[in-house]
């Protein structure tokens, strides 16, 4: 792929539209390898309604990949962060909330 960083960011932008809530502090996102990392930082615990945005804005950058990788997704649990990770053929997409109790 081209420049992967532009795109990453564009793509980011993007998916973010209409998604951000008051609680929402920062999202940050780079390419590290062939994985992407996104991470949602909140001021408070984030609600089940902002952690469905934000696997929507993973899920809306991950398909501006899918034209080289194919799509894989993983949920994982990480002391008491969420972690959700979905894998393009190596290239990954992870995204962390800074407090949260459970799985998605």
């Amino acid at each position: 792929m081209e420049d992967n960083t532009v795109t990453l960011k564009l793509s980011l932008h993007r998916a973010l539209l209409g998604e951000v809530t008051e609680n929402l502090i920062a999202v940050t996102a780079r390419i590290d390898g062939l994985k992407i990392l996104i991470r949602a930082y909140y001021d408070y615990q984030a609600t089940e309604s902002e952690a469905e945005r934000i696997s929507l804005v993973a899920t809306e950058v991950i398909a501006d990949f899918l034209d080289h990788f194919p799509l894989r997704r993983r949920f994982d649990l990480l002391a008491s962060k969420t972690i959700w990770k979905s894998s393009i053929s190596g290239l990954s997409v992870a995204q962390t909330s800074k407090v949260s109790s459970k799985c998605r």
